[in-house]
């Protein structure tokens, strides 16, 4: 939401409001830094980013004014959000506390405050966290996940969290079940007579 900003022609559909390139490069846009990240990452704003116009349904437009002779709606700033989009390929950074190894569960969170003095102005909000990844991986499996306000290096921003768990009977098919058969056959070799 930006008060100094006015939208022409405002569609329902949030898809038709979208700003080309040269429209969303003169918008502020302030830069998101993924705290734990190997090289301390930031958000980009280039043409992988798409930006959409969400027009607020209680709000109609007003005229433009009689000086112009065409019917153009005008919709405040203020009152409809602008949505921005990207896809990121971000490798984070995940501490794994193996103490109760194989019943460990383990919780990886992605770190994002806004990058700079600008925190001072703006709020970074938790949002709804729709996750569409796989739930089953090689050793371990999604469990939970959450979206949630922190305290990340004395600013406040967001995590996500993943809590992933452990599958048991990989481990118990993997590590008990052949050392138990191992201390088994080798017991079993002191009943056997030479020949």
């Amino acid at each position: 939401l930006d008060s100094r900003l006015q939208f022409y022609n405002l569609k329902p559909d949030q898809e038709m409001n979208t700003l080309v390139y040269e429209e969303k490069n003169m918008i502020w846009i302030p830069r998101i830094l993924f705290s734990n990240t190997k090289n301390d990452l930031t958000s980009e704003r280039d043409e992988k980013s798409f930006a959409k116009v969400v027009r607020n349904m209680n709000f109609n437009g007003s005229l433009i004014g009689p000086e112009v002779s065409e019917d153009i709606l005008v919709y405040e700033g203020r009152l409809n959000e602008i949505k921005i989009n990207r896809v990121y390929e971000v490798e984070f950074i995940c501490t794994y506390d193996m103490i109760f190894y194989p019943f460990d569960i383990q919780t990886c969170t992605l770190d994002m405050v806004i990058h700079g003095n600008t925190a001072k102005f703006i709020n970074l909000l938790p949002g709804m966290l729709k996750y569409t990844g796989g739930s089953d991986f090689a050793q371990y499996y999604v469990m939970d996940y959450d979206i949630y306000n922190s305290k990340i290096k004395d600013k406040m921003g967001v995590k996500v969290s993943l809590r992933l768990g452990r599958r048991l009977l990989g481990t118990i098919l993997t590590v008990y079940v052949p050392t138990i058969l191992l201390n088994v056959i080798g017991h079993t070799t002191n009943y056997f007579k030479d020949f």
